[in-house]
């Protein structure tokens, strides 16, 4: 409903949520809940285009298999960076990857490789957040290397 002249506020951005604040020079594990993928995936974007090349590893947490966008656009990235992807599916019973929520077992059977010298990057719903937390800390990780974005102030 703007119109020519109309005076606007912008605001933001709040954060420090970028891979190049963090360490530009470490490898990452990258938690997404939904669409928390969303600044994951600048991220990620951003690495394929500058020839990031460290280890990432992506667990992607969603309801069910059609809950996953931009899969092509990750394989295009994986084809430029050291990417894998992990699904972890908690509402389809046909699904043949990981079922449930994010747990220590899941994050030590695909990231064990890093957990001594990554940091994590996690995105999603409050109450994912906390309970992936803590998870992460049961996995090994040291709390100062985990960074968390809240889509909210």
């Amino acid at each position: 409903e703007l119109g020519p002249g109309d005076k606007v506020t912008l605001d933001g951005p709040y954060g420090r949520f970028s891979y190049k604040i963090i360490g530009p020079d470490r490898d990452y594990l990258m938690i997404a809940g939904g669409v928390g993928i969303t600044p994951l995936l600048s991220c990620l974007r951003d690495m394929a285009a500058s020839g990031f090349d460290k280890k990432v590893i992506l667990i992607w947490a969603n309801k069910k298999q059609r809950d996953i966008f931009f899969e092509e656009q990750l394989k295009q990235i994986a084809e430029k960076i050291d990417l894998t992807v992990h699904h972890v599916l908690n509402d389809q019973q046909d699904w043949t990857g990981y079922k449930g929520f994010v747990t220590a077992d899941i994050i030590k059977e695909t990231a064990s490789e890093i957990i001594d010298r990554a940091e994590v990057m996690l995105c999603g719903p409050p109450k994912m957040m906390d309970m992936v937390t803590g998870e992460l800390v049961r996995a090994g990780f040291k709390k100062s290397a985990i960074h968390t974005e809240r889509f909210m102030l």
